[in-house]
This record gives structure tokens, sequence and C-alpha cells, in this order.
């Protein structure tokens, strides 16, 4: 079991060293107090017999006292006078042992205020009945703060603290003192969850960020990101995952109420996505490796069936399409976006082609 840090002699706590440090002067209080109680007991005067007195000026003075009075009035004489002189004694009894207790109380006061100054001060040790540490309050050498708990064989399995920056952190450990789960507030203010394995490896993490948005990570056993799930400030959704450089591979998202799913490769590029417009468009999206759109396919709402084909310049340059009534049609495009031509099926199932010029004016048809 670990001893606390802040302990001396022998490794007795930092509040059982302030008690070895004060107690001679609770001592010493103690010894002065009994000394006055002794002082005022020896300042009465010892009780006598009023009759067994050896000086001739004690024998004159009861002579004087007895004069004229019988014996028995003689005894009661002698009766009162030790009785009076048993209550003052009785007094100073009473008054000795009062300054006694009032010195006590100021040394138990000073050791007590001796001790409260070192837990503020340095650190505080919590022990059970069978003197095991269970907690421990104390601050480190980079200004840190924090309050340790443990269980019966010693092992730390709870620590919460508060770093010099003002970052609170609370840390979960298991029975064989390994770290499983902390909870803490970066400086941004945003607070994080993380969860680790038996190795002390994170696996988890559940986190905000300062402009409000939510993310839950997911990690190998290298502690590398492989998957995650984030919530922005808008509320857009977003499930991604990673390979082992850390890169996106794939990901779905909500955005704007339009559900979207990427592919990308290891370098970080677009090569398919397929999403839902918000026209209500199901698009599918072919990318080369510079992540432009190369290939189109989709179905527009009204039933059209389309497949687009691009340029690197982003411009259409060929689009094949199938209307609701089944009819295919083909047409060509320049680089400037216009028709040029047109192949297509007629009412009557027979084929048309059509020709255009640089204005889009036909030329050329059959039939």
């Amino acid at each position: 079991m670990n001893e606390p840090e802040g302990s001396s002699r022998n490794n007795v706590p930092v509040a059982a060293e302030s008690l070895w440090n004060w107690r001679s002067s609770a001592v010493r209080g103690c010894a002065v107090a009994w000394l006055l109680m002794v002082a005022v007991l020896l300042s009465g005067e010892p009780i006598r017999a009023q009759g067994g007195g050896s000086s001739d000026s004690g024998s004159g003075e009861r002579g004087q006292r007895f004069e004229g009075k019988t014996d028995v009035e003689q005894v009661a004489a002698v009766l009162l006078d030790m009785a009076q002189r048993q209550r003052a004694l009785e007094w100073k009894l009473y008054l000795a042992l009062a300054v006694a207790g009032l010195a006590l109380a100021v040394a138990m006061g000073l050791l007590w205020l001796r001790w409260r100054g070192s837990v503020a001060g340095r650190s505080w040790t919590l022990l059970d009945k069978r003197g095991r540490v269970r907690a421990q309050l104390q601050t480190g050498e980079g200004g840190e703060v924090e309050l340790e708990f443990r269980d019966a064989d010693g092992v730390v399995r709870a620590t919460f603290g508060v770093v010099d920056e003002g970052d609170p952190g609370l840390r979960l450990r298991d029975r064989e003192g390994k770290e499983r789960a902390s909870l803490k507030v970066g400086l941004d203010g945003a607070p994080y969850l993380e969860f680790y394995d038996g190795r002390e490896s994170l696996r988890g993490g559940l986190g905000m960020t300062e402009d409000g948005g939510v993310g839950l990570g997911l990690y190998d056993d290298r502690g590398r990101t492989r998957a995650g799930l984030g919530l922005d400030e808008e509320g857009a959704g977003r499930l991604s995952f990673l390979d082992e450089e850390g890169a996106v591979r794939l990901r779905l998202a909500l955005v704007q109420d339009s559900p979207e799913l990427r592919f990308l490769d290891g370098a970080g590029q677009i090569r398919a996505s397929l999403r839902v417009r918000p026209d209500g468009m199901a698009l599918l999206e072919l990318h080369d490796r510079e992540g432009k759109a190369r290939t189109m396919a989709g179905v527009l709402e009204e039933g059209l069936a389309w497949v687009g084909l691009l340029d690197p310049r982003q411009k259409f340059r060929a689009g094949l399409g199938v209307r609701q009534d089944g009819r295919p049609r083909l047409d060509l495009y320049d680089d400037e976006g216009r028709t040029r031509a047109t192949l297509r099926l007629l009412d009557d199932g027979s084929p048309g082609l059509e020709l255009r010029d640089g204005e889009e004016n036909s030329f050329f048809r059959i039939p």
C-alpha cells in the first residue's frame, strides 16, 4: 500500500506531524495549569486543632477566646472554625480546577488551529478503523489539487482534482489501479468523457465543442480514431469511419434534412456520393482523383431516370435518360453546355436523330 505524500517521522501524516510538533506546547500549558493549582492549594493555612498548639502566643489567644466558656461551648467553637476553614479550602480547590481547565482548553485550541492550517496548506489523510489510508486530499508540485479515494487494499480507485490552470477532472480506476474512465472540462469550458481499456489505451470519448457541437469518438487498441458520431451546433448529424492513418473513408451525414453518403480515398478526396436532394432527386455522383464529379446518375421527382457525364471542368458533355413512359434519349453537349446532337425513340417507336449548330438551331433531323 502506497503511503501518502506529506508524511514524516516514519510516514506519520501531516496532521499527526502537527500533533508531534505542538504536543510539547500543550504539555507545557497543562503543567503550568497544574502548578497554579498546587500554588493555590498550598497558599491556604493548615487545619489545626485549637487545643494542640505549642507556642505561647497560641496558648494566649486560645485562652482569651475560650475564657469564661464551658467545655461544650469550646468544642462547638473549634468545630465551627474548622468548618469555615474547610469551606475556604474547597473554594480554592474549585478555582484551581477552573484555571487548569482553562489552560488545557487554550492548549488544545492552539493545537487544533495548527492542525487545521496543515490540512488547508498541504494535505489531509483519512484512515479507517484499521489504520489504512482510504482518502487523501493533497496538492502537487505543479499546483494541482487532488482528492483520492482508495479501496481496502490501498489501491487508488477514484481521483477528483483541479489542475493549476483551473481544469477540473474526475478519474476512475479498476482494482489494479489502471485508469478506465475520466470526465474533464477543458480550458474552453467544453466537457468530455473518455473510456480506457485494461492497458489504459483510449478506446472511446464523448465530448462537446465550444460552439455547442457534440461528438462521440471510437478508437482502436493503439489509440487511433476509427469511428466518430457527431452533431454540430445547427443539429446536422454525421457518422464517419476512418482508416489506420486517420483519414475519413466513409461518411454518413444529414445536412439540412438531406441525407448523404460519401466514400473518400486515403487523400481525403470524395470519390463517390449518394444523396437525396431537397427537391426530392436521388443522386449518385462519381468523382475523379481530384475530387471532381465526372459521372452523375439520378432519378428526378417526376420519375425521369438520368445519367450525366462531365468533363474535368465540371461541364456536362453527355446525358442519357429514360422518361416515365419508357422512351430513352441521348444528348451530346459542347464545351459550353449547348445541346449539339440528340438521339431518341419517337412515339411510334422509330428512332430519331437531330443535329444542331452552335446556336442550338437544328440543321439535320431524321425523320
